[in-house]
């Protein structure tokens, strides 16, 4: 009861340290964003069964010259069934950014997924009991070479269901950005959440993208190891299938994509 209440109140709180910092003038590195999306998919799997979506996210960095870093990203998402319409997720972001080394950066933190909107007549997926924190760790190389590592004991609010990812991207800074990823997603209580009967699968993806001035264009070409259909325990349905993702977005000063992972 404790941790769900904490997942509740903290991001409260971020948001209000976030849109305070301006404000008040505090001394940190921010940034903003806007994007049109084709498809918004979350580790291969995609939260709008293949229908557009936007994102908007907020950040704040180096705070007072500390490495601590806050980010606010808001994704039009598709609700659970079928029948059911749009509604938001919302994820928030704490963490420390550190640089041991000139080439060597490691980041470490938590976010918080929430979501709303949904049918508070149907128990099993109001937006409250669906939230839930994940820790989060990446170490980069050069900026170019990333391995994330997601651990979460309660995904999607199924009561303790473990969950962890290992993801790695490589990016290669031709004439335009050149980014190979994929991942690996397993559950430690198959009985509580799994994908397409299974308890674990594997994503990959090729994404090509241009800055121009403030203005940012991506193609991305993605699959997973799931069937075209995935059906996820606790009526969580996506779409596993290879498909192709195109990105509009408008980047604010400082904004950083790569803040968190």
């Amino acid at each position: 009861m404790l941790g769900r209440s904490l997942s509740t109140f903290i991001p409260k709180v971020l948001l209000s340290v976030l849109c305070s910092i301006n404000s008040l003038q505090i001394a940190a590195a921010t940034g903003a964003a806007v994007h049109a999306l084709s498809d918004y998919s979350f580790r291969g799997i995609s939260q709008t069964k293949g229908s557009p979506s936007y994102h908007i996210g907020v950040q704040a960095s180096d705070i007072y010259q500390l490495p601590v870093f806050i980010q606010v990203d808001a994704y039009k998402v598709h609700r659970i069934t079928d029948e059911d319409k749009s509604t938001f997720q919302v994820n928030y972001a704490l963490g420390l950014s550190l640089n041991p080394t000139d080439n060597i950066a490691a980041r470490i933190g938590q976010k918080w997924y929430t979501y709303h909107g949904h049918n508070k007549d149907d128990e099993h997926i109001r937006s409250k009991e669906r939230n839930y924190p994940e820790w989060f760790f990446q170490l980069s190389y050069q900026q170019d070479t990333q391995v994330s590592v997601f651990y979460t004991d309660d995904a999607l609010g199924t009561t303790n269901a473990r969950n962890i990812a290992i993801e790695i991207r490589q990016m290669f800074p031709f004439w335009v950005m050149t980014e190979f990823y994929g991942g690996r997603v397993a559950s430690f209580d198959d009985d509580k959440l799994k994908w397409d009967n299974d308890e674990r699968y594997q994503y990959f993806g090729l994404r090509l993208s241009k800055q121009m001035d403030a203005w940012n264009f991506s193609l991305a070409a993605e699959g997973t190891s799931l069937n075209a259909r995935t059906d996820v325990s606790r009526n969580l349905k996506g779409r596993g299938e290879r498909k192709l993702i195109a990105t509009l977005g408008y980047h604010w000063p400082t904004y950083n994509r790569s803040l968190t992972p």
